[in-house]
């Protein structure tokens, strides 16, 4: 092999190594993320996808993270226990997992960088290393490489999804791509903004080929098995996020993370000029996704716009390897300078920042980090699966309550979430009768107007009490859907009516 070729390998692994060096380092696990192990060990202990016992509950917002963690989970107990390590295993087991992911769409990316790249222009090299220093900078990309979420998997897919379009007249492409939609999708369903304009174009040139057929079973099949497992093809948070669009948090919120990550979005904003010469379609969903951000916000720095960033890195070395640089040297220079210039106004033009930040009320959003905030909560807890079992004598209704099932103390206890994330209960109350809060998607119930009523005494009896006509009628209904027979035809009159009747009478209003 001849020495250059030598050095780009080794230059190329370096970059890898690096990577696992940053997310070994920043490793971390977050409340939303141990959900996942708690319901894959549910699983695991034949009681199904609850929370409480026998109760069916969407909870993960990615199906395809979920359903890949259950036997990853059973693979990494298993070891743990043959190897007699015990410290704190359902800390570390979500950690390998992600690590995994973000590992796996590492090395494609870098695999893609070592068979594209064959130029010897410094330019060239010096613009592929540059972003390579933005990526490995970008905070919030490394932060969420492990938490326990989805991000890392969505990385994987996403990049594979990426590499395929760059290459979609390939024979293996024009099947395999459809696929790789199908698993975006089922990473997050809102991911589907990013692939939507690419698949459409693939059904309008290929039509119903064996790999569009394929993805269309793959989710088809996912929503057919949601609405009859859990009674609804949307995760609770679909029904918590929506309606709650504020124009000025959302400029709050591109403004912070901005200011949070600059290396990412810098990284970003290249991606978006590489993609529209590569792939238009690409650049057409960067944009509806960002667009789509905007519109919902989340309350974690960075969280929701991470996928951008193997997308982006992806396109600059296609750019890179297929353009002559010097050919769009000047439309860089007036592409950069107007979007400085729109950015500064936005951002750092007094008169206009003060028209949002005026109108944008502390206190009434906030945003978090969520690594620095878990890192340090979590640094002395030592996480156990409790079974969930039939004799309840406690409720808990903590606020922070998506891990609490996994601390020691929690046996016996049923767990009520106040921001309605895995309680099927409170996410139907919450969609009828709203909620308040500082986080978008987190908003939270009066819990003690509910308990006034009767909620807690209900369920410690398992018999209905409920002092409210309206809410005892939801309460019936969300348990017939949540623990009733799944193929019973009073299930499924009851499914239609709990997503079309309006349990808020006229007096409660």
């Amino acid at each position: 092999m001849p020495i250059v070729k030598d050095f780009k390998f080794w230059l190329i692994a370096g970059l890898g190594l690096i990577y696992f060096s940053l997310i070994y380092y920043s490793k971390w696990v977050s409340s939303d993320g141990l959900s996942v192990t708690y319901q894959s060990y549910n699983v695991l202990n034949g009681l199904g996808l609850v929370w409480n016992l026998g109760e069916r509950t969407y909870v993960s917002t990615s199906p395809l993270f979920t359903i890949v963690s259950i036997p990853l989970t059973y693979i990494f107990d298993l070891l743990f226990n043959v190897f007699h390590i015990s410290d704190n295993k359902i800390f570390n087991i979500p950690i390998i997992i992600n690590m995994i992911f973000s590992i796996t769409s590492i090395t494609m990316i870098l695999r893609y960088l070592y068979l594209k790249t064959t130029t010897s222009k410094p330019e060239k090299i010096f613009i592929l290393l540059f972003s390579f220093g933005l990526l490995l900078a970008s905070k919030f990309y490394i932060d969420f490489s492990t938490s326990g979420l989805e991000n890392s998997l969505s990385y994987s897919v996403i990049a594979w999804f990426t590499i395929l379009s760059m290459n979609e007249e390939n024979p293996k492409s024009v099947f395999l791509l459809p696929i790789a939609v199908a698993l975006v999708f089922l990473t997050r369903y809102d991911f589907f903004l990013i692939v939507c304009p690419t698949i459409l174009y693939y059904f309008y040139k290929h039509k119903f080929t064996k790999g569009f057929i394929t993805m269309c079973i793959i989710i088809l099949s996912w929503l057919a098995f949601s609405f009859f497992y859990f009674g609804s093809i949307f995760p609770n948070s679909f029904y918590l996020k929506t309606n709650n669009f504020n124009i000025y948090q959302s400029l709050f919120y591109y403004k912070e993370n901005i200011f949070e990550s600059k290396p990412m979005f810098l990284l970003i904003a290249l991606g978006l000029y590489s993609s529209y010469f590569t792939n238009k379609k690409i650049f057409l969903g960067i944009i509806f996704y960002l667009i789509y951000i905007f519109l919902v916000r989340d309350y974690m720095f960075g969280r929701l716009f991470t996928i951008l960033v193997p997308i982006s890195i992806i396109s600059i070395i296609e750019f890179i390897s297929t353009k002559e640089i010097r050919v769009y040297k000047k439309n860089f220079i007036k592409v950069s300078a107007f979007s400085l210039i729109l950015f500064a106004l936005m951002f750092f033009f007094p008169p206009v920042v003060k028209l949002y930040a005026d109108k944008y009320v502390k206190g009434h959003f906030i945003l978090t980090n969520e690594r620095e905030y878990y890192t340090e909560k979590f640094s002395n807890i030592n996480f156990i699966y409790n079974k969930p079992i039939k004799d309840v004598t406690s409720i808990s209704n903590n606020v922070q309550m998506l891990h609490t099932p996994l601390l020691p103390e929690s046996r016996n206890t049923y767990f009520i979430d106040p921001v309605g994330l895995a309680s099927p209960f409170i996410t139907y109350y919450i969609k009828n009768y709203g909620s308040k809060g500082e986080r978008p998607g987190h908003y939270f119930v009066n819990i003690d107007q509910l308990k006034q009523i009767g909620l807690f005494e209900s369920v410690l009896l398992n018999k209905n009490i409920l002092r409210d006509k309206d809410t005892a009628e939801l309460y019936d209904d969300v348990n017939i859907v949540s623990k009733g027979s799944i193929f019973s035809l009073e299930r499924l009159k009851t499914i239609i009516k709990l997503h079309t009747h309006n349990y808020k009478s006229t007096k409660n209003e």
